[in-house]
Parts: structure tokens; C-alpha cells; sequence
């Protein structure tokens, strides 16, 4: 050992050697001392400016420690050679000697080559999926109080991820299943998790997804459609019904529809939506050849892809639903150079339009060159009489105006009913109740009057401007057939659900952490500004929740208003 260690040495110093090593000297006076006393030229240096008890201790410890300086190579000795050298059992002396050649059969030689060159020519070769499992848990609730969903995610060392979803719209206890996962989906989508084991206690909806049950409706069939476009982003999933016992997290998550405590929300994250999750899905069009036509369709433009189809190829969609509205709805349109046009009451055609064009269109007339922020009814007018037609225009036109700054903050305060209500022994009122029209409405597009209101005609009626008279009639005429859809659209939910007029528009008003708001003008600055003044200011961001309907506001600035304010002085702002 000690001849092999003064070899290593020897080389060591012949790389060394004509190099010259600046070597680092103390900047403080020094001195030398004897640690070993069998070995005298062993001294290490320190400080010569210590105190002397601390020199004595330093003394102390480095003679206690004299055995662990390493003085020469030898000291050294490194790594076992055992674990560095390889030992061949092979006479000294010995010739090496080549082994055969093995053979193989044709068709596995052939195997084998094509295997191989598989293999080269791949640009990455393949690997074993080794992802993570998750496991995700999701319930949806739908009650008087409101509507949400939960989510909750456990990873496979049993760490949670909690997140709660509140929804700002009426939906039905399936529909909220079906939100509360497609949330989840999008969620799972964010943190890029491919294996999923999915929990639900719905059995329509594992059903559904795992093809053992039929979606009926247009909407189930939307929102399965959603979820199994979002599950193909997944690389391996299951998905399975439980006990609700065993989903009692996810299950609390979905009750926090109103303002969460403090923390809850440190615990959960809680998101918010101001619309279903179907809204903004779309589909593609498949044309006559099999290729999928890369423009892409919203919900609420396949009504005129449907006509537009029938009048082409005349073919019919393969829901039996629409089928029918397309036969309803033929005889009312035309094609004009590849235009779908809509037969107008006593005018011009009118050119359907689709989502993105009928937002342009509106955005126009509404605040334009011309710009008079007109109310939705006249607005969806003043775009008829401009020779534009889509079936939703009323409901389009109240969205744009309730998201208008300038309409905001200028609206008038919610009134207050004059008196208590009473009950009503005419039945007539309720002939509106389902449908929110009566049968005469929805059949010719105008009220019904009274044999005696004939004969004997009110100051109303003898006096009004005859021309204009007839030209809203006919406009709305061509607003009848958005009535009719409406009309069903109520009649369905109104069989749906099971609770009473009031409770379905009457509650309270809740914001989140986050949200913006208008304040009440006169609650802040009362008597400034005269009739004429706006009466909402703002907006603010809601920072805090002290209690359910108090918040702390701040400007959009980040300055913190002083004072506390409660809901009944605040509206929700909509951008």
C-alpha cells in the first residue's frame, strides 16, 4: 500500500509541477503551534492577537483532534479499492478466447431487425405512463337559497384540494351535477392532471358519462357532450358512482352558495359564474363530404344552420325537437344568394344574423355614432326597423343595457310595493302564471280586448297616433316568435320547479370578495347634484365580508373607503 500511495504522489507531482498556485496567507498577525508532540514540525497556525482563554480552548480542541488532520497522501486514503477496482476470476497468462456466433431463426432475425429499426427511427422512444392517480369527488346543490357545486381533490399521498362554485343563474339539481363536474374537469385541466378517478353521487350523471343511461333533453345532452369533451384531455380516467355518505366533503363545498366565513375561504377556493358552463360551447358543422367545417357554431346560431341546411340539401337535424321547429319555422325564411332572410310583418326582409354579428349590431345602435342608450325594448325595435332578425334579440338587448357603464349609473332605484298584497279572487291574472303570457298573445301577437271596450272607447284609445300605432304593431309581431320561445322556456321550468311565485323572484342580495359594485349616490353624498345627478357612483371592489350583507369597500384604485356598507346601498356592476 505504501509504495502504490508514494506512486500517486509522485504523479501528483509532476502534473503540478511549473504551476504556480497563489496561495491564500491570513490578513492578521498569526503564530505557530505544536499539536503533536512525537511529531515536532506538525504545527498549524492561529491568531496571535486571541484572548487567552479563548487560545488555550482552540489548543485544547485541536490536540483532542490531532488524529484527523491528514499531513501526506498517506493520510489519505480515499476510497476502498473493493468498491472501485473489478476483480476478473482469470488466470494470469491466459489467452482470451472469442465466443461463438449464435444464430437465430429467419422469422426471428426479421423480428428482431424491424423492432430495431422501429426504434431508431422513432424521434423519442416510448416510456411507460408512470403519472399520478387523483382522485376527484363532486356534488352540486340546487335549493331555495341558491345554487353551487364543490369539488375536492386528494392526491395519492391523501393531500385535499378544496374548491367551492357558486352559481349566479337558476338551474335544476341535475344541471348543477353536471356544472359542478365540468368545473372540476376545467380545474383538473389547469393543474395538468391526465389520471383521474372520478366520484359522483348522481346516478344520472355517472350514467350518462359511462354510457348506461340516455341523456334526455337538449340540455342534459349539451352538458354530457361538455364533460366528454373535457375528458378527452384526460390520458386515463374512471369514473364511479358513491354513497352521498362517502362525498360529505364535497357535499358541504356545494352548500356555500351565500357569503363563506373567513375560513372556509382560506380553506377553499371559491369561484364564481355568471352563466352555465353550455353557453359557451360549441359544436362543429359537418358538411356533405365528411370534413369538419373549421368555423365554428354557438348554441345559439345552430337554429340557423338548421334552416340554412334544410333550404341547401333539404335535410333535417336527427333531434326529433328540432325537426319540428325547422317545419315551424320553413315557411317564415328564405335563402337570397346564400343568405338566410326572415319574412317580416308588413316590411322588407330581414337578414338573420349570428352571435358575433348580432353583438356588433348592437353595440352600434346601442352606443354608436348615434348613441341615445335607448332601453332594451326599443332598442330590439330600432335594429328591426335597420332590417337585422335573431330569435333571442329582447334577451340580448337587456344583457347589453345591464352591462352598459353609462346605463348603470344612471338607473333608478328599485321601487318599493305601495301597499301589502292581498289576495285575488279573479282567476283571470293567473291564465299568465306559467307561461308569463296569455294564450291570445302568443297566437296573434296582441292583447285581447273586451267586447265592451269596442263600444264604448277610452280617452287612450281615441287618442293615439295612428301611423305609429301600426308601425310597432308590426315590429312587434316580428318580436312574437323570441315570445313563443320564451313562453316554452318558462312553461318547462315552471314544471320543474316546485315553489311559489315570490320565492322565485324575492332574495337577498350577497356579493363576494372580489366583486365590483355601484354605490347609492345619495347614502354617500345626499343632496349634491340636484335630480339631475347620477345615481350610482363608483364602481368599487368588494375586500372584505364582516357579516352576511356588510362589506368593506376600496376604490379600483386600491384606496380603502372608511366606513362599512350594507347591501340594501350597493348594485353589482357588470362589465
Amino acid at each position: 500500500m505504501t509504495r502504490q500511495f508514494e506512486q500517486i504522489e509522485m504523479v501528483s507531482q509532476q502534473v503540478d509541477k511549473g504551476e504556480e498556485k497563489a496561495r491564500i496567507e491570513p490578513d492578521a498577525n498569526t503564530e505557530e503551534i505544536q499539536i503533536d508532540a512525537s511529531n515536532p514540525e506538525r504545527k498549524v497556525k492561529i491568531g496571535a492577537d486571541l484572548q487567552e482563554e479563548l487560545r488555550t480552548e482552540i489548543i485544547q480542541v485541536l490536540t483532542g483532534y490531532k488524529s484527523l488532520f491528514a499531513w501526506s497522501v498517506a493520510d489519505m486514503p480515499g476510497i476502498d479499492r473493493s468498491v472501485i477496482c473489478h476483480r476478473l476470476s482469470v488466470l494470469e497468462g491466459s489467452r482470451p478466447v472469442r465466443q461463438k456466433k449464435r444464430f437465430l431463426a429467419s422469422d426471428r432475425r426479421d423480428f428482431v431487425k424491424k423492432e430495431v429499426k422501429d426504434l431508431l427511427e422513432e424521434e423519442e422512444p416510448a416510456r411507460a405512463i408512470t403519472e399520478p392517480w387523483w382522485s376527484m369527488s363532486v356534488d352540486g346543490a340546487s335549493g331555495p337559497k341558491g345554487y353551487g357545486g364543490g369539488v375536492v381533490f386528494t392526491t395519492q399521498e391523501g393531500f385535499k384540494v378544496y374548491h367551492a362554485l357558486i352559481f349566479n343563474f337558476k338551474l335544476t339539481n341535475n344541471e348543477a351535477e353536471y356544472e359542478a363536474l365540468i368545473g372540476g374537469l376545467r380545474l383538473a385541466k389547469t393543474l395538468q392532471i391526465t389520471c383521474l378517478r372520478i366520484k359522483s353521487d348522481s346516478s344520472l350523471v355517472v350514467g350518462h358519462i359511462n354510457g348506461n343511461m340516455e341523456a334526455k333533453g337538449e340540455k342534459m345532452q349539451k352538458y354530457r357532450d361538455l364533460a366528454r369533451a373535457l375528458l378527452k384531455d384526460m390520458t386515463e380516467y374512471v369514473m364511479e358512482q358513491i354513497p352521498r355518505g362517502e362525498n360529505t366533503d364535497a357535499d358541504l363545498l356545494s352548500k356555500l352558495t351565500q357569503a363563506a366565513p373567513k375560513h372556509v375561504s382560506k380553506l377553499a377556493s371559491i369561484e364564481t359564474l355568471e352563466k352555465a358552463s353550455i353557453e359557451g360551447f360549441s359544436v362543429s358543422v359537418i358538411e356533405e363530404d365528411g370534413q369538419a367545417n373549421p368555423d365554428r357554431v354557438e348554441p345559439d346560431d345552430i337554429w340557423m344552420d338548421d334552416l340554412v341546411r334544410y333550404y341547401m340539401t333539404g335535410q333535417f337535424p336527427e333531434d326529433e325537437d328540432r325537426v319540428r321547429k325547422v317545419k315551424l319555422r320553413a315557411p317564415r325564411f328564405q335563402m337570397l344568394e346564400g343568405r338566410l332572410y326572415k319574412r317580416a310583418f308588413g316590411g322588407p326582409l330581414l337578414r338573420c344574423l349570428t352571435r358575433a354579428e348580432a353583438e356588433r349590431v348592437i353595440a352600434e345602435v346601442h352606443e354608436g355614432v348615434c348613441a341615445a342608450h335607448q332601453m332594451s325594448r326599443t332598442l330590439a325595435q330600432r335594429i328591426i326597423l335597420l332590417g337585422y332578425f335573431w330569435p333571442t334579440m329582447n334577451q340580448d338587448s337587456e344583457r347589453y343595457v345591464q352591462r352598459c357603464k353609462i346605463c348603470q349609473v344612471f338607473y333608478k332605484f328599485p321601487g318599493m310595493p305601495a301597499t301589502y298584497y292581498h289576495p285575488v279572487s279573479n282567476v283571470i291574472p293567473f291564465t299568465r302564471r306559467a307561461t308569463g303570457e296569455t294564450p291570445f298573445v302568443l297566437t296573434y301577437g296582441c292583447e285581447a280586448r273586451l267586447p265592451i271596450e269596442a263600444k264604448i272607447m277610452t280617452f287612450r284609445e281615441k287618442v293615439y297616433e295612428e301611423k305609429g300605432n301600426e308601425e310597432n304593431h308590426l315590429a312587434e309581431l316580428n318580436l312574437l316568435e323570441e315570445r313563443r320561445m320564451v313562453a316554452e322556456a318558462k312553461m318547462t321550468e315552471y314544471q320543474q320547479a316546485a315553489k311559489a311565485y315570490h320565492d322565485n323572484k324575492v332574495g337577498p342580495r350577497y356579493f363576494q370578495v372580489g366583486d365590483e359594485v355601484l354605490r347609492r349616490r345619495e347614502a354617500s353624498k345626499p343632496g349634491d347634484g340636484g335630480k339631475l345627478a347620477k345615481k350610482w357612483e363608483g364602481p368599487y371592489r368588494v375586500t372584505a365580508i364582516l357579516r352576511p350583507g356588510t362589506y368593506k369597500l376600496e376604490t379600483m384604485e386600491g384606496r380603502e373607503l372608511e366606513r362599512c356598507w350594507n347591501s340594501h346601498h350597493l348594485r353589482k356592476f357588470y362589465r
